[in-house]
C-alpha cells in the first residue's frame, strides 16, 4: 500500500535531512573522500586530492520574510482591544472629586482618553463639550448613551456655560450636531432685555446656527455644517444621506425615533453657503473699494494667471508693438461648452426660488436670462458642417419634461470656470452669447474705469476662443453682440475663433484648417479642450439638482464652481515651480549634449 502524498515543503525537508545523516567525510593521506546519498536513494562518492570538500547541492525553497502570520491570535487581540471600550476599569469607583457617595458612573466616547467620572464631575468637564453623549454605566453591565439634559444639565447661553441670574425656565430645542441630533433644554441669558429678546444672536455666539429667524426652536451647529459642506463639495454627498447618517450616529436601532431635521438643515446649509462665499471673496471686508476694476458685489473667484489690466499687468503697457508671432505674452484663451447633465425637471413647487447671489456669481439673474433670449429663434441655425448637423439632431426624447437642459460654461485655458448661463431646448447660440457676455463683462464695471479697462482689453490684449461648433457660431456673432451686448462687440469682434483638437476630427476638412488649433499663429500647445476636464466633476451632482427649485440648483452649482477654482487656484503656484524646475532641467540637459 502507498503511503500518502507528501507536500513540496514536506518533500524538501525530508531530502535535506536525509542528505545531512548520509552523507560522511573521511580524510586519508592528504585525499577527502565524501559519501552521501542523494534523494533518489543512489550513494555517491567523491573522493578529491585537494582540500576541497564536495558539498551536496540541496535546493531549498526560499522562506518567506516576517514569519507566518497568526491570524487567529491577532483578530482575537484586536476584538478584546475593541471590547474595552465598551467597559472602563474605573466604572463603580470613588470619584476624584472626594464628594460622598460620588462614584465612576459616566464617560464620555467623543473625548480622547477621558476617565470616568460622576455625573456632577462630567458635567463641568463638558460645559464647552455639550454635544458629546454621556455613556452612563447601568446595573445590568453595560452602557446606557444619555445628553447632559437627561443628566439634569441644560445647555447654558450667555455666560459661556455658566449660570445666568437672571434667566428664565429653559426650553425645549433640538441641536443637529456632529455627533448626533439632540433633544435638549436650552437656558437663554436674560440679563438684559435686548439679549433676551434676541435669541438668534446668543444661539450664533455659541456657533449654533438657529433654523429660524424667530423664536427659533431648533439649530444646527457650525461644526456640522462645516463638514457638510466639505463632504458635499469633495464626495458630492447630498444632504439627505449626510442627516440620515447622523441620525444614526445618535442611535444605529431606533434610528426613527430621532429627529429628522432633514428640510431644517437644508435651508441653513444653503444659507451658510452663501454666507462662507461671500466672507470668502471679501464682499464683508469692503474689498469693492481696494479693488475697483471688479463688479460691485462679485463672488467670483478669478484665475491669478490670465492677464487683467489693472491687477495683474500694467494697464498702461503697449502691447500693440508686440508682433504678431509674440501674441501670446498678452493672450487671453477661452473655452465654451455645454453640458446635459445638470437639467432641472419641471416643477410646480416653488417656482419662484432665485438664487441668494443675485447674479454675482456665475449665473445671470433671472430677468438677464429673459431679456437675453427674448427675440431668441426657438431651433438653430442651418449649417453646413455635419458636426453640427449632427448635433442639433441628436435625441430630443431625453430631454423630457425637463424645465432646462443643461448648462454651457465659459472658462480659460486654465480651467477656471467664468460664468455659466442654462440652456433650454438644446445648446442655442443665444445662450452662449449670454455666457460670453458674462465672462467677458466681469472685469468690466460700468462708468468711466469701466470704459478705460474695456479699451485696454480690447487693443492689448489678443484673444482667443475656441468652441465645437465655433465655425457656424461665429458667423453672426458680432451682429447679436452689437444688437444685445453694443460695448462688448469691439471685443468679441477681435476674437480668433478656433475648435477643439479632439471635436475638429468630427468636422470637415475645410473647418480642419480654418479653425483647428493646431494651425492657429502663436497659441502653443492650447488645444482648446480644456472646458471638458471640469464635466466629469460637476457631473457627479447631476441628479441632486435636478429636484432642486431654481434659486437652490444655482446655488449648489455655483459653489462646486468657486470650490473647483479654489482647488484650481491653491495649485497653481506649486504646478507652475514644479513646471519651471523642470524646464530649467531640460535646458540645463540640452546645453550639456
Amino acid at each position: 500500500m502507498r503511503g500518502r502524498k507528501l507536500t513540496k515543503a514536506q518533500r524538501m525537508k525530508r531530502e535535506e535531512e536525509r542528505a545531512q545523516a548520509s552523507s560522511s567525510v573521511t580524510s586519508h593521506r592528504g585525499e577527502v573522500s565524501v559519501t552521501y546519498e542523494t534523494s533518489d536513494g543512489e550513494i555517491v562518492s567523491h573522493t578529491s586530492e585537494r582540500e576541497e570538500i564536495f558539498q551536496p547541492r540541496i535546493f531549498l525553497a526560499p522562506r518567506k520574510r516576517g514569519g507566518v502570520v497568526k491570524k487567529d491570535q491577532t483578530s482575537k487581540k484586536q476584538t478584546q482591544i475593541v471590547e474595552r471600550t465598551e467597559h472602563h476599569p474605573l466604572i463603580n469607583t470613588p470619584c476624584e472629586c472626594g464628594r460622598p457617595r460620588a462614584l465612576r458612573t459616566v464617560t464620555c466616547f467623543n473625548c480622547v482618553q477621558y476617565p470616568a467620572a460622576c455625573r456632577e464631575c462630567f458635567a463641568q468637564h463638558h460645559v464647552n463639550q455639550p454635544f458629546h453623549w454621556a455613556e452612563v454605566w447601568h446595573d445590568g453591565g453595560y452602557f446606557v448613551r444619555h445628553n447632559l439634559t437627561s443628566l439634569g444639565y441644560p445647555l447654558r447661553l450667555g455666560h459661556h456655560g455658566g449660570q445666568c441670574e437672571n434667566g428664565r425656565d429653559s426650553i425645549k430645542f433640538e441641536v443637529f450636531a456632529e455627533t448626533g441630533v439632540h433633544a435638549i433644554r436650552v437656558h437663554f441669558c436674560g440679563c438684559n432685555v435686548e439679549t433676551l429678546n434676541n435669541r438668534v444672536a446668543q444661539l450664533l455666539d455659541a456657533q449654533l446656527f438657529p433654523c429660524t429667524g424667530e423664536e427659533p426652536k431648533s439649530a444646527i451647529t457650525f461644526g456640522a455644517l462645516r463638514l457638510f459642506q466639505i463632504v458635499h463639495l469633495e464626495g458630492k454627498t447630498p444632504a439627505l444621506d449626510f442627516c440620515s447618517s447622523i441620525r444614526r450616529l445618535s442611535n444605529d436601532w431606533f434610528t426613527e425615533d430621532i429627529p429628522d431635521m432633514y428640510e431644517n438643515f437644508g435651508r441653513c446649509a444653503r444659507l451658510w453657503g452663501h454666507l462662507t462665499t461671500t466672507q470668502r471673496m471679501g464682499q464683508q471686508h469692503g474689498i469693492d473699494t481696494k479693488m475697483p476694476q471688479r463688479p460691485p458685489g462679485n463672488t467670483v473667484l478669478y484665475c491669478p494667471s490670465c492677464p487683467e489690466p489693472g491687477f495683474n499687468m500694467d494697464p498702461h503697457e503697449n502691447m500693440k508693438e508686440l508682433p504678431p508671432h509674440l501674441r501670446h505674452l498678452c493672450q487671453q484663451k477661452t473655452t465654451a461648452d455645454g453640458n446635459f447633465h445638470c437639467t432641472k425637471s419641471k416643477k410646480t413647487s416653488d417656482p419662484n426660488d432665485r438664487s441668494l447671489f443675485k447674479g454675482t456669481a456665475f449665473f445671470p439673474t433671472h430677468e438677464q436670462l429673459e431679456e437675453a433670449l427674448k427675440d431668441a429663434p426657438q431651433t438653430s441655425e442651418k449649417s453646413k458642417c455635419n458636426y453640427l448637423n449632427a448635433v442639433n439632431n441628436q435625441d430630443k426624447k431625453k430631454f423630457k419634461n425637463m424645465e432646462i437642459t443643461g448648462i454651457v460654461n465659459i472658462q480659460c485655458c486654465h480651467v477656471f470656470v467664468k460664468s455659466s448661463v442654462d440652456l433650454q431646448l438644446g445648446e442655442r447660440f443665444a445662450n452662449v452669447d449670454l455666457a460670453l457676455a458674462l465672462a467677458i463683462s466681469q472685469k468690466l464695471r460700468e462708468g468711466h474705469s469701466g470704459e478705460v479697462l474695456f479699451k485696454i482689453e480690447s487693443d492689448r490684449i489678443d484673444q482667443v476662443m475656441t468652441y465645437d461648433v465655433a465655425c457656424q457660431y461665429k458667423v453672426h456673432v458680432v451682429e447679436r453682440f452689437r444688437k444685445k451686448f453694443p460695448k462688448l462687440a469691439p471685443i468679441v469682434e477681435k476674437m480668433r475663433w478656433g475648435i477643439p483638437i479632439v471635436h475638429i476630427q468630427g468636422h470637415g476638412e475645410e473647418c480642419t484648417y480654418k479653425h483647428g488649433t493646431a494651425y492657429m499663429e502663436a497659441v502653443g500647445h492650447f488645444h482648446g479642450e480644456t472646458a471638458e476636464h471640469y464635466w466629469p466633476e460637476l457631473n457627479q451632482i447631476g441628479t441632486q439638482v435636478t429636484q432642486m427649485s431654481g434659486g437652490h440648483r444655482h446655488d449648489v452649482v455655483i459653489m462646486h464652481h468657486n470650490d473647483w477654482n479654489h482647488k484650481k487656484f491653491c495649485k497653481a503656484c506649486p504646478s507652475s515651480y514644479h513646471l519651471l524646475l523642470s524646464q530649467n532641467s531640460r535646458v540645463s540637459l540640452q546645453l550639456h549634449c
